[in-house]
């Protein structure tokens, strides 16, 4: 793969951090390992070959892990992590994007160069999807308050990741 040409495709995927694998380091950081996604037919209705995965997997070394904490304007106290973030502007300046993630988290080298595929079986009790599985990345413990519920809780965060070539090959209905 030509390093030089490769553009960056927003990919949007969850880690899915695996609660019983945090590792507290020092009241910093954690230790955890995540599921970063499953090849073939996706629920968001994209298709990744493990192919593709594999031949991409060195671009997720430093990727951040990022989470958008929503708190509702209808009721403050349901606040929560919320999906990939962002929203756009329109006021007296005009449109613009504001990004609403942050990042909390990194994936470290040792994550990146002891990639596995594992299977797992999803909530409903009969798919089995194979994810691609990450070890040791770092999650921040005290960075944002928010950080909390990550470590008690296991909410699906975001990150991206990076394709040379793709095709669309199926209409969405």
């Amino acid at each position: 793969m030509d390093k030089a040409k490769l553009e960056q495709v927003r990919y949007h995927t969850q880690f899915k951090i695996m609660q019983d694998s945090i590792v507290k380091i020092n009241p910093e950081f954690s230790f955890c390992t995540v599921l970063v996604a499953y090849h073939g037919d996706n629920r968001n209705r994209s298709s990744i070959s493990k192919e593709t995965f594999e031949q991409c997997l060195w671009t997720i070394y430093g990727i951040p892990v990022v989470g958008e904490w929503v708190r509702p304007e209808e009721d403050p106290s349901k606040e929560t992590w919320g999906s990939h973030g962002g929203r756009i502007i329109l006021d007296d300046q005009g449109i613009r994007y504001e990004q609403t993630t942050k990042p909390f988290g990194f994936v470290t080298e040792e994550a990146y160069k002891n990639a596995e595929w594992i299977d797992i079986t999803e909530k409903d009790g009969h798919t089995k999807n194979e994810y691609l599985k990450l070890e040791r990345c770092i999650l921040w413990n005290s960075r944002y308050e928010e950080c909390d519920s990550i470590l008690e809780e296991n909410f699906g965060q975001s990150m991206e990741i990076r394709i040379n070539d793709g095709s669309l090959n199926r209409f969405f209905m």
